[in-house]
């Protein structure tokens, strides 16, 4: 069995080239394809249709973690040193609602930057095989 060259490298002047290129391979079967543009396009974007990132997951269970971690810790903390202050309720939620919030912001963003890591494979410690600095 032939083995696969490890990657392909194609320069383009024009857009439509580019996406001509792109559709040809799709055609051929070709599934894990990407361009390197000095500008963001949507055409680009759509021709390669890449699945949504699934970052966003790792965001909402963060936010979610963080959350009920907020809610628990205030609430433990307040019925385990009860302090009575003008015969109001121990367990009052608008003062606890400031560290669940700080604490869904917390979590939500270190999940993210974690998850985002994570997908990125990060630290790349080998540079892709097929690469042209123009």
């Amino acid at each position: 069995m032939a083995r696969r060259p490890p990657g392909l490298v194609g320069t383009f002047r024009y857009l439509d080239s580019l996406l001509e290129a792109i559709g040809r391979l799709r055609e051929a079967g070709h599934r894990d394809l990407a361009a390197l543009s000095p500008v963001p396009h949507h055409a680009i974007e759509e021709a390669l249709a890449k699945p949504p990132s699934p970052v966003r997951f790792y965001t909402l269970v963060g936010c979610v973690l963080g959350g009920l971690t907020g809610l628990v810790l205030t609430v433990a903390a307040s019925l385990h040193y009860p302090l009575i202050t003008g015969g109001k309720s121990i367990v009052s939620i608008p003062p606890f609602l400031i560290i669940v919030f700080e604490l869904t912001i917390l979590f939500g963003g270190l999940l993210t930057l974690g998850g985002m890591l994570l997908n990125a494979r990060l630290p790349r410690v080998h540079i892709l095989p097929a690469y042209d600095p123009r």
